[in-house]
């Protein structure tokens, strides 16, 4: 029996990505529309930040009507939202005026639909847009909701995200931000047995991005994760990716492309 809609992005974080078609072109067009008169109240909002003389009561009433479009908790929507370019962009706006809860969704349906995500952008190439807005929910989090996610994503196939700069570092940093959380909390609070089970989760979760980097094509990260480098230093298998993660390593240079003429031009 084939999964629903609502089932393909369940809170299992298993990607079915056959079950979540593209919009189709009647209802992206209404998507678009709704889109827009979205931006309008987002742009009001913007304003009223700006201002010197805000009003709070209206500036939560706008952010309301934002949260009530983007409806964060459904799903199937808020992957079709983010299939296009300028949900891409309303998503990329609107998120610093969400309450925690509400970025904390969007975050999660970007984790769990990483690659279908990454496989929507290859024409728009906007979700490296989205890093920082995103990097900085993340840094909201506790660690029982990082180790939560993360554990969503062992058993996904991660080799459409490693290679490529979005998804690699949107894993990174999460890693990134437990591993720093981590640190700051006792034997225990945290017992060993525990950390080794995290150190074993981080380093599942990185193998495919440290297999992209002993081949020198890891695009460049779009951060820095020195919490997640150090956890990784003694690990044989990773230490090609410490240098990118610390931002120490140099990207690959492109190779040339070669057409059917003389590439040198005579």
């Amino acid at each position: 029996m084939a999964k629903s809609a609502e089932e393909a992005v369940s809170e299992d974080g298993i990607e079915d990505h056959n079950a979540i078609e593209p919009p189709k072109q009647t209802n992206k067009l209404k998507l678009l529309k709704e889109i827009e008169a979205a931006f309008m109240v987002l742009m009001d909002l913007e304003l009223m930040v700006q201002d010197e003389l805000r009003n709070f009561g209206q500036e939560a009433k706008k952010t309301a009507e934002l949260v009530s479009f983007i409806k964060p908790s459904e799903k199937v929507r808020l992957v079709s939202l983010l299939s296009i370019r300028k949900g891409k962009r309303l998503v990329q706006r609107t998120l610093p005026y969400l309450n925690q809860e509400d970025a904390a969704e969007i975050l999660v349906c970007f984790f769990n639909n990483l690659a279908l995500l990454i496989k929507r952008d290859v024409d728009d190439d906007v979700l490296h847009e989205l890093y920082d807005v995103l990097a900085n929910t993340i840094n909201t989090l506790d660690l029982e909701k990082i180790i939560e996610m993360a554990s969503r994503k062992r058993h996904n196939n991660l080799k459409p995200i490693a290679c490529h700069s979005f998804g690699a570092s949107m894993i990174c940093k999460l890693l990134d931000r437990g591993q720093i959380l981590l640190s700051q909390m006792s034997i225990q609070e945290f017992p060993a047995d525990w950390r080794q089970a995290w150190l074993d989760l981080v380093k599942t979760l990185t193998r495919e991005i440290a297999a992209v980097a002993v081949k020198g094509v890891l695009p460049p990260l779009l951060g820095v994760y020195p919490a997640l480098a150090k956890a990784l230093e003694r690990s044989a298998s990773q230490k090609h990716l410490i240098g990118h993660l610390n931002g120490t390593q140099t990207a690959a240079k492109a190779a040339p492309v070669f057409n059917n003429q003389n590439s040198f031009g005579y």
